[in-house]
């Protein structure tokens, strides 16, 4: 079955069909999926009962994988998985305290030299209300900008670093997650507020 695509009603993601994430990708699978990634911005595999491992195997499919700096929230015997919840000890959680509370936007990886290219989330356990994992697009953010403004931004840079969500975390009163430790001391990365990174592939 060939690689599908249905948009949803959104400004990003889409739906995939012709996949199965128990199963490694063959060439053409992995060409349309990147393609996919790289138009839709999310990608959604509904359906799909798969272990940690095949998640892992599929996963390395697509690129060198990365460990999360949370030592104590990687899955024993497969680092590569970053282990995010309220139901583990210590939690992991970048919920607000409240849905009044601000949410913590972020693109993962952005505090390291190398940035991640993507993140594949699995969910194991969902309430039965609430707990949404949301994305935004800011493609669409920043073209909906007016041209001084983009002009504004386009000159800025930012840092980038553990410090600031360490902060928001207590904030929202996750002492505990706030107080993991990282394999790596604290590092501050400044990049470009407006960034235009390359294709998924040349």
């Amino acid at each position: 079955m060939a690689v599908r695509f249905i948009p949803c009603e959104s400004v990003i993601g889409a739906e995939v069909e012709g996949v199965s994430l128990r199963q490694l990708p063959d060439e053409a699978s992995i060409e349309a999926v990147e393609d996919g990634l790289e138009h839709y911005g999310v990608l959604i595999f509904r359906d799909q009962e798969i272990t940690p491992k095949e998640q892992v195997a599929w996963s390395r499919a697509l690129g060198p994988l990365a460990l999360t700096q949370r030592v104590s929230a990687r899955l024993p015997h497969l680092p590569e998985i970053f282990i995010v919840g309220n139901t583990i000890d210590p939690p992991v959680t970048f919920s607000p305290k409240t849905e009044k509370d601000d949410l913590e936007w972020h693109a993962d990886h952005m505090h390291h030299e190398v940035t991640a290219r993507a993140s594949m989330l699995v969910a194991k356990a969902t309430p039965s209300r609430g707990g949404d994992t949301l994305f935004a697009c800011m493609y669409s953010a920043y073209d909906h900008l007016s041209p001084a403004q983009q002009a504004a931004y386009e000159n800025l840079r930012v840092v980038h670093s553990v410090s600031g969500l360490r902060a928001y975390l207590r904030g929202q009163g996750h002492e505990a997650t706030a107080n993991q430790p990282y394999e790596k001391p604290d590092i501050a990365v400044a990049r470009p507020l407006v960034r235009r990174p390359p294709a998924l592939r040349p």
